[in-house]
């Protein structure tokens, strides 16, 4: 799709990130904008959690080629800016739904240079993560799910130059 006058292209997508859609937009407030393209590459990794050899807990990313419930995916989502023209900052915008089949790991969103927001519904986002509520007699409560993540670059991306933003989900 377009927006804010600059073309958005999609690349590197294999057959799990079907589940997954990411977008990205940005404002057309300014000159330098309307001439950027920004591309999108979307990897997705399994994570492997073992124990070395003095018990520490070591994680490994891994090919996702086969994937069981339990089993936690780390999904990556890289940005360039492929033309001559700066995208200033916070004019990119990247909206990523959480695959269905999947449950979001909280903590686990980030990207330097990025903020990111969450929301339960898709449409109303907050900087904060859902919280879990208070459990019954003891009993650990799960948070309510997370819906879609929202990442605002902060900083202007020059021609050539590439940004990453990340989360990662369980399997059910």
């Amino acid at each position: 799709g377009r927006a804010g006058g600059g073309a958005v292209r999609r690349r590197g997508v294999r057959w799990w990130t079907m589940l997954m859609a990411a977008t990205a937009a940005w404002s057309a407030g300014a000159a330098t904008d309307a001439a950027a393209e920004v591309v999108l590459d979307t990897a997705v990794t399994k994570v492997e959690t073992t124990l070395d050899a003095g018990g520490r807990v070591k994680r490994e990313l891994l090919p996702a080629d086969d994937v069981v419930p339990g089993e936690e995916l780390r999904y990556m989502i890289t940005f360039t800016n492929e033309s001559e023209t700066p995208v200033d900052a916070q004019r990119i915008v990247i909206t990523n739904p959480v695959p269905e089949g999947t449950r979001y790991v909280p903590g686990s969103a980030g990207g330097e240079g990025s903020r990111v927001e969450f929301s339960g519904d898709g449409e109303t986002f907050d900087v904060s993560e859902p919280e879990a509520p208070a459990g019954a007699a003891g009993a650990p409560a799960e948070p309510p799910p997370v819906h879609s993540l929202r990442w605002t670059y902060q900083r202007e991306l020059a021609p050539g130059d590439s940004g990453e933003v990340f989360f990662h989900v369980r399997m059910l």
